[in-house]
C-alpha cells in the first residue's frame, strides 16, 4: 500500500511506501508525528500510528506542530494552509517542476493574477514606449505579427534598440522564468478538478510562439481560421481552471480544499 504525506505547507507529498516512511523517519526528513493517508484515502493520521500496527514505532497522541492529533491518535479534521496571492506565486514558483499533485482555484488564480500584475509593473518602469506588433500590409491582403523575437533579431540586424526592442527582450525573459511554472501549476490545477494534465497539450506552445525569429504571416482570408483555433484550443482549458476542487482524493493525490 502506498501513502501520502503532510509537508510543513500542509501539502500533500507522495506516494511512499512505509518502508520510505520510515527511511524518512530514521533520517529525520520527516517525524513520527507527520500525518499520513493512505492512497484513496481521504483520512489522516499520524505515521506513528501506522508504523506501530507493524510493532516499528510506539503510538502517538499529541503533536505540537501545525498538524495536530486529537488523543485518540486521529488527525483533526484538514484544513488547508490559507495563503496570500504573492504566497501562492512565490509557492508555484519553487514548485516550478511540479507536475504530481493538485492546485485550488485560489492557488492557481492568484499565480495568474500576480505573474501579470508584476510583468505590467516591470513594463511601466523600465520601458518606455509601445509599438503596434500586428499591423495590416499596404494591400490589405495579409495581416503580420511581429514575435518578439523577430523584433529582437530586427533590432539587432538594424543595429538601434528601440523601447519596443527592450520591450520584446523583458517578454522574453518573463516567459522563461515564468514558463515551467506555470505549466506545473496548470497541471496541478487540472488535477484538482479532476482532469487529466495531458489538456496541457492544447495550449502550452502559445507563449512559444513568441521565440520564433521572423514574423508571422496570416493571409486575411484565414484570420478567422486562426482565430478559431486560439478559440477552440484555450477555452476548454480555461473553462477547466474555473472548476472548483473536487471533494476527496482522487488519482491525482489526496484531497487539498475538501474533505
Amino acid at each position: 500500500m502506498e501513502y501520502y504525506y503532510l509537508d510543513h505547507t500542509n501539502t500533500p507529498r507522495g506516494p511512499h511506501t512505509l518502508d520510505e516512511l520510515e527511511h524518512f523517519v530514521k533520517t529525520g526528513r520527516l517525524s513520527a508525528t507527520t500525518l499520513i493517508a493512505a492512497k484513496g484515502d481521504a483520512r489522516w493520521s499520524a505515521l506513528a500510528n501506522h508504523l506501530f500496527s507493524v510493532k516499528r514505532l510506539p503510538p502517538v497522541t499529541r503533536t505540537s506542530g501545525t498538524s495536530p492529533v486529537s488523543p485518540n491518535g486521529m488527525a483533526e479534521p484538514f484544513e488547508p494552509v490559507r495563503r496570500s496571492m504573492l504566497a501562492h506565486f512565490a509557492h508555484c514558483m519553487l514548485h516550478y517542476a511540479d507536475f504530481s499533485g493538485r492546485a485550488t482555484r485560489a492557488e492557481y488564480w492568484s499565480f495568474v493574477f500576480t505573474l501579470y500584475i508584476l510583468s505590467q509593473v516591470c513594463y511601466v518602469l523600465f520601458l518606455y514606449g509601445t509599438a503596434q506588433t500586428t499591423t495590416v500590409a499596404p494591400d490589405a491582403a495579409e495581416y503580420h505579427i511581429d514575435t518578439s523575437m523577430s523584433i529582437i533579431c530586427n533590432a539587432l540586424a538594424q543595429g538601434n534598440s528601440t523601447p519596443i526592442f527592450w520591450n520584446s527582450l523583458l517578454n522574453l525573459l518573463i516567459i522563461l522564468v515564468t514558463y515551467l511554472p506555470a505549466c506545473a501549476a496548470l497541471v496541478r490545477r487540472l488535477h484538482d478538478a479532476g482532469h487529466s494534465g495531458g489538456w496541457l497539450l492544447l495550449t502550452f506552445w502559445m507563449p512559444l510562439i513568441e521565440f520564433i525569429p521572423f514574423p508571422l504571416t496570416i493571409p486575411q482570408d484565414n484570420i478567422l481560421i486562426y482565430a478559431a483555433l486560439l478559440f477552440a484550443t484555450s477555452i476548454p482549458v480555461f473553462a477547466m481552471t474555473l472548476i472548483d476542487s473536487k471533494p476527496g482524493p482522487n488519482q491525482y493525490g489526496p484531497a487539498t480544499k475538501y474533505p
